[in-house]
């Protein structure tokens, strides 16, 4: 493996979770099915765009440096995957389910849903440069998405005390919210290991 093949790979993968993101992002008010379905083909997309290298990888005995870094990285990009899955697996329940959000809480969760779609975009550039300032904006974005979704879990608590939100449909918001700060959390992860 060459650097140039790392940084394909890397990029295959993380192109296919912005478009992931894209596609949950117009899902989350839709409740369209085949909007959903498209979400789903797009998540299989990021879910196995590592997988050709790293099942190669793994099968050779000797491993150079730069096939271990990439190795490495996976156990990072597969909670960022499964995080996403979380999402992905959210939206899906809203939307078999008919769980009503208030246009306020779609809102909150389509900005956040941005931001890491960003942090994905941000963490691309970074590994294609290096640039310390990417990694330092990327962190700062990291610091205002976390602050931003305790901001908007204690709001929407209000909205559930009083009677705006649904306890049912509760669950299922909160739950977005983490798995989107995870997701983040292991982009800042990824990013460090650049």
């Amino acid at each position: 493996m060459n650097e140039q093949e790392y940084l394909q790979t890397l990029n295959k993968v993380l192109d296919a979770m912005i478009s992931c993101m894209d596609q949950m992002i117009k899902c989350l008010p839709s409740y369209d099915k085949k909007c959903i379905e498209q979400a789903d083909r797009e998540f299989i997309t990021a879910a196995t765009a590592s997988l050709p290298l790293a099942d190669r990888l793994t099968k050779k005995e000797k491993k150079d440096d730069l096939e271990m870094k990439f190795l490495n990285l996976l156990p990072t990009i597969q909670r960022i995957g499964l995080a996403m899955d979380d999402v992905l697996s959210r939206i899906k329940r809203k939307t078999e389910s008919g769980l009503l959000f208030t246009d306020k809480g779609n809102t909150e969760i389509a900005d956040i849903m941005r931001r890491v779609r960003d942090l994905i975009r941000d963490t691309k550039d970074y590994y294609a440069t290096k640039n310390p300032t990417l990694y330092n904006t990327g962190k700062a974005h990291l610091d205002e998405l976390v602050d931003l979704v305790h901001k908007y879990a204690e709001e929407h608590q209000q909205r559930m005390i009083t009677g705006l939100c649904t306890p049912r449909g509760s669950y299922v918001y909160v739950d977005m919210l983490e798995s989107l700060k995870r997701m983040a959390t292991q982009l800042a992860r990824l990013a460090t290991k650049a």
